[in-house]
């Protein structure tokens, strides 16, 4: 099994998008967020020249964000 991280590209957000609302729809509706596509895509945005899609065999299998402000990395 091989693991692999490369920066995320637009090409990515429909994959990027599925992820997201198969992992975070569950978890908004029970809190009260947004579970549009806009408000998604708005997170998936965000910062995302810090994003790294995982590769597991060369398939796409999830997001890391990573990058360091002033103080800490978040």
């Amino acid at each position: 099994m091989k693991l692999d991280f490369r920066p995320a590209q637009e090409s990515d957000l429909d994959f990027l998008l599925d992820l997201r609302r198969k992992t975070m729809d569950n978890y908004l509706q029970n809190t009260g967020g947004a579970i549009d596509r806009q408000s998604h895509l708005g997170r998936i945005l965000y910062r995302f020249d810090a994003a790294r899609v995982i590769m597991l065999d060369n398939t796409m299998a999830g997001l890391l964000k990573y990058y360091r402000d002033q103080t800490c990395w978040v």
